[in-house]
């Protein structure tokens, strides 16, 4: 055969090859795509060996049976000769009559070869080419784009990712935090704990003023300095843990003067002492009795492992050694006096010291809801502010225990002895009864306090006998035990 028609074979062989390739390696992609895919979704586990097998022995299988399928014979090329370049049936006559050598045929094979020198090759042996490509360059573009996409693991790993948000403190807010630092500055708190949590609130300031950029360490910030200052009130609060272990006494009245400090009541303090000291120490042997409620106090104290730094803690220290000193003079005849004055200084000792923990709770919860507010914490973002608390104290330990902080007001003590139950109504300005004697509406606190000390003024001058003294007892009992009944 002539180089014209060689020249066109040659063609459509490149051609053949170049397709049968492009479909080959078009099946892999697809292949190796959807098994990558399959596989980061987890539908499917496979080997990556076996899924480099899987993909190529189908491509290489494509490209073959395509590239034979496309592989021209001499007659189909000659065919496709004419049929390309508008022969007639030239490229056909030739390749038909290649053995012959008669003067016709030698002409006609020689006119067929020089027309197809002359001719270009353009359009011959591609023949879907475009098509074929398209589809290479997506099964290219699928591969991809399975190699690219985050698999299952990797799509939770980039949910969990926290989107660092940029902040910084508003003026309000400042504004607001300083009012906040300035009021607990100038409250009645106790003097430690209220420098603790100034200094806790002024490096929050700061912190957030100068260092904090994202939303997420402002709240991580806020959040630790409401730990801080929950812990601070903790350490400070001595009430609650010296009061239950006062109430885990088997004696009347140290569970009476446990009940006093936990209703953290300043305004009931004074009658329930007098109550407590009628009921409990109106007695001949009083100075036995002292010594013994001195050394219960003290047994409380330690039971309870509280810091006797605290105003609370060494009112009751000083309670208990002037109990003891009842009777060290050897003159039985002013035990009842000396008794009593520890008392009425107890009284006004315990005034003080319960008004300034009255006040770090208020101050503590106050702080805690104002910055809560401020800066958007939500309840589920605190931690459990129980978790302070100390077990050893009997003041929380376990969230389902039931001795956990109290919310103030809302305590409700069972009544025993004089010691009411929750919101104390006697000395309220808004509770009016008829006095009979003064023919006229008076306060109630005022009132029962008249006649609670004639009766004492009896007790003491004898005018009422031991039986009848546990009666009145017990009526006064109720009387200051008044509480309002929630629905």
């Amino acid at each position: 055969m002539g180089e014209g028609f060689k020249k066109f074979k040659r063609k459509m062989c490149v051609g053949a090859w170049i397709r049968g390739s492009l479909l080959g390696v078009a099946v892999g992609c697809v292949i190796a795509a959807v098994l990558t895919t399959l596989s980061k979704f987890e539908i499917l586990t496979i080997d990556k060996i076996i899924m480099l097998i899987a993909s190529v022995a189908p491509a290489v299988a494509v490209a073959g049976i395509v590239v034979l399928v496309l592989m021209p014979s001499e007659k189909r090329a000659a065919k496709k000769i004419d049929r390309a370049l508008n022969f007639g049936e030239r490229a056909q006559t030739m390749v038909a009559y290649k053995q012959h050598n008669g003067p016709m045929i030698a002409l006609q094979r020689v006119d067929a070869d020089n027309r197809l020198s002359a001719a270009t090759t353009r359009g011959v042996g591609l023949r879907g080419i475009v098509a074929i490509t398209v589809a290479f360059v997506l099964a290219a573009a699928m591969l991809v784009t399975a190699f690219v996409i985050p698999g299952k693991a990797e799509a939770l790993d980039d949910s969990n990712e926290e989107i660092e948000i940029p902040w910084a403190i508003s003026e309000y807010q400042r504004v607001a935090l300083e009012d906040l630092i300035r009021e607990v500055r100038e409250s009645e708190m106790e003097q430690e704990a209220k420098d603790s949590t100034v200094d806790t609130l002024e490096d929050l300031l700061y912190a957030l003023t100068k260092v904090v950029e994202t939303e997420s360490e402002m709240k991580e910030t806020v959040i630790a300095a409401i730990v801080d200052v929950d812990l601070i009130s903790d350490n400070a609060n001595t009430y609650l843990a010296i009061s239950r272990k006062m109430l885990e006494s088997e004696d009347d009245s140290m569970q009476k003067l446990g009940k006093i400090i936990e209703l953290l009541d300043p305004l009931s303090v004074r009658d329930k002492m007098d109550v407590l000291y009628v009921s409990n120490f109106m007695v001949s042997d009083v100075a036995d009795l002292a010594t013994a409620f001195a050394a219960g106090i003290e047994l409380a104290l330690e039971g309870a492992m509280t810091d006797n730094e605290i105003y609370l803690n060494i009112a009751l220290y000083n309670f208990a050694d002037s109990l003891r000193l009842v009777g060290s003079d050897g003159d039985s005849s002013n035990d009842g006096l000396q008794t009593d004055n520890a008392f009425a200084t107890a009284c006004d000792d315990l005034v003080d010291a319960l008004s300034y923990q009255k006040t770090n709770l208020e101050m503590r919860d106050k702080v805690i809801a104002k910055l809560t507010e401020l800066f958007g914490i939500k309840a589920d973002e605190l931690p459990d502010l129980n978790a302070n608390l100390p077990s050893d104290g009997n003041v929380g330990g376990d969230k389902n225990d039931e001795n956990v902080k109290p919310e103030d007001d809302e305590d409700e003590v069972v009544s025993d002895g004089g010691i009411g139950t929750g919101n104390i109504i006697y000395g309220s300005d808004e509770s009016y009864i008829y006095d009979p004697e003064k023919k006229e509406t008076v306060l109630y606190g005022e009132s029962l306090g008249a006649y609670h000390g004639k009766y004492l003024e009896d007790v003491l001058s004898g005018q009422i006998s031991d039986e009848f003294k546990d009666l009145l007892d017990a009526y006064f009992d109720v009387l200051f035990s008044g509480t309002e009944d929630k629905e």
